[in-house]
C-alpha cells in the first residue's frame, strides 16, 4: 500500500476539505476544475489554527496588494554595480 504524505497544516485530521481523510473528499473532487486545493488548506488554517473567520487570509492578501512600498529596495549589488558601471568609470 502506498503511504500518503501527511499534511503539515491539518495533519490529515479530516476537517480540511483538501485532506483525503475528509468524509466528503471524493465528492469535493469530482470536478477536476472546482476540486479542492491549497486555498482550502488556508481556510482550515484560518478557522481551526488562527481562530479567524474563513477567508481572512485572502482579505489580508488583498490589503497587502494595495499597500505602497515604503521605499524602493536597492540591494548592495545594485549599489555596487551603479558605482562600477562603464559610464561611471568612463567619466572619472
Amino acid at each position: 500500500m502506498k503511504k500518503m504524505i501527511e499534511c503539515r497544516v491539518c495533519n490529515d485530521d479530516g476537517l480540511c476539505k483538501n485532506s483525503p481523510s475528509n468524509k466528503d473528499y471524493e465528492k469535493n473532487n469530482e470536478d477536476c476544475w472546482l476540486g479542492t486545493d491549497l486555498y482550502d488548506c488556508m481556510d482550515y488554517n484560518d478557522k481551526y489554527i488562527e481562530k479567524r473567520p474563513t477567508g481572512s487570509w485572502m482579505v489580508d492578501w488583498m490589503k497587502r496588494l494595495k499597500e505602497e512600498p515604503k521605499e524602493p529596495y536597492e540591494s548592495d549589488f545594485v549599489k555596487w554595480s551603479k558605482t562600477n558601471s562603464r559610464e561611471t568609470l568612463k567619466s572619472e
